[in-house]
């Protein structure tokens, strides 16, 4: 007997108490089991996957694939064609067992010719030219390839080298799909397109789309859901699927660019990031700083300005740092004090920090109106996004200590803003939840959904989910409040 088999009747090794035979036996001969049905299922699929594109390359060439690829992916230039790229998986499995010719090419396309009467899929027509040659495993895998749709599915659960644990959004059905790489990235809470067959009591991805989607997304799939069922007056049944396809591939690379294309950084004010220092010459600098300290008063009083000021051996004003603050007077940031900008006065030069050409304007008028022929505009020097990070230190407002607070001052200043702002979240009023409250949203099911997804993709977004994080305190806290608890 090998040394690595357990005695039957011995205890089980799980500390059960039973024997071995009438424990974890059984359990481990079912996992053999599926595992090898999952490898037959998987080992099917590949072999005929190569045969079908063989079988393809008969009526499509290599450029006649590429026109394909560009009407799967709607002509995006971030797709290009390449037949081992992330894209490629979720594309060959729509290729081989879901595009019809018929349905796509009209009498001006290209490929009109060849393909354009043609009604099946190309596994379809594999299936009827050589279907006395095929096994009984090929024709089903065939079948139910052919029969699958995408689809948009949650991860509830994800156990590493075995499987997921999947929901699909738009039909509510749960089920567990055997996948060792896939679940070896994927975790609770990410969102994958991808189509999902079931053959012999064992679930697998036939295709899968090219990256994760975090859950801050789950708010648009389930919007478009709602608006599939008011446009059809009933609920989403897999049959709809299909001739949902287009869509529901569109939605997909809309959400793929939205995630693959860096976000343009805006100020408070919505404007461009332009990092940018207006120089100017000025006469002295004490009548300068008595007509621009009120660009600091809605937060500062000349005298704590002065307190961080440098004044020379006669008492006279020589250097001094100041902020430019505005007042917001309208919207939902309304009585909000917003930093504009820096301004230094240092001798005879006159220097104002901002970072948007917007602000820029607003600032040369204020110094024009307020210095007028005083002030001589010398240059302005502008700076990536990079060169400021690196370049620009914090200075510290006026008033406040140079040096760093103490960790636990630190903390409780943190704690102090994470209570204030959680207590006031779930009755803020949230564009995603279409302007509602979260307390609003939740009477609803689809409105507790997508307060859910907002939730965990704050969770997954503090610190990474680490533990220790101290906001997650909070949400967990939200969840209750909310009738959310996990």
């Amino acid at each position: 007997m090998s040394k690595n088999v357990h005695p039957l009747n011995a205890p089980c090794p799980c500390g059960s108490g039973k024997k071995y035979k009438v424990c974890c036996l059984k359990k481990e001969q079912a996992g053999t089991e599926t595992e090898n049905t999952r490898k037959r299922i998987r080992r099917v699929g590949e072999e005929l996957a190569g045969k079908l594109l063989q079988f393809s390359a008969s009526m499509v060439n290599k450029k006649d694939l590429r026109r394909i690829w560009r009407m799967y992916t709607e002509d995006r230039e971030n797709q290009p064609f390449k037949e081992n790229s992330p894209t490629s998986n979720s594309f060959f499995s729509w290729f081989l067992y879901n595009w019809r010719p018929r349905l796509w090419i009209d009498e001006f396309d290209p490929l009109f010719d060849t393909l354009g009467a043609v009604p099946s899929t190309f596994a379809e027509l594999y299936l009827e030219k050589y279907k006395l040659r095929l096994t009984d495993t090929e024709k089903r895998s065939i079948q139910i390839s052919c029969s699958g749709v995408f689809s948009f599915h949650e991860v509830l659960e994800s156990h590493p080298g075995k499987g997921l644990r999947l929901r699909d959004i738009l039909l509510g059905t749960e089920l567990y799909v055997h996948e060792l790489s896939a679940s070896q990235s994927l975790q609770a809470g990410n969102i994958v397109y991808a189509k999902v067959i079931q053959m012999d009591g064992i679930s697998l991805f036939a295709g899968l789309g090219a990256l994760p989607i975090t859950p801050a997304y789950k708010i648009q799939i389930i919007e478009f859901r709602e608006n599939i069922e008011k446009s059809i007056k009933k609920t989403i049944t897999g049959a709809h699927l299909s001739t949902l396809e287009i869509d529901l591939r569109h939605l997909y690379f809309d959400i793929y660019d939205r995630i693959t294309t860096l976000p343009e950084i805006r100020n408070t004010d919505g404007d461009s990031l332009v990092f940018s220092t207006l120089h100017y010459k000025i006469a002295s600098p004490q009548p300068a700083f008595e007509k621009l300290k009120h660009l600091a008063a809605p937060m500062h009083s000349e005298t704590e300005l002065l307190e961080q000021a440098e004044f020379d051996t006669d008492n006279n004003l020589s250097k001094i740092k100041f902020p430019w603050i505005k007042i917001q007077r309208s919207g939902p940031r309304k009585n909000e004090l917003i930093l504009m900008g820096e301004i230094t006065i240092d001798g005879t030069e006159l220097s104002v920090y901002v970072n948007s050409e917007e602000r820029a304007k607003k600032i040369k008028a204020e110094i024009k109106k307020h210095l007028g022929k005083e002030a001589q505009f010398r240059s302005a020097q502008i700076k990536s996004i990079d060169e400021a990070l690196e370049e620009k230190e914090p200075t510290p407002l006026p008033g406040t200590a140079q040096e760093e607070l103490p960790e636990a001052e630190m903390q409780e200043i943190m704690d102090q803003y994470l209570e204030s702002y959680w207590e006031k979240w779930p009755n803020e009023k949230i564009p995603a939840l279409n302007n509602q409250t979260p307390v609003e949203a939740v009477k609803s099911l689809t409105g507790r959904e997508k307060v859910n997804a907002l939730l965990d993709d704050m969770e997954r977004n503090t610190h990474n989910g680490t533990k220790d994080s101290p906001q997650l305190k909070y949400i967990k806290r939200t969840r209750k409040q909310l009738g959310l608890a996990k």
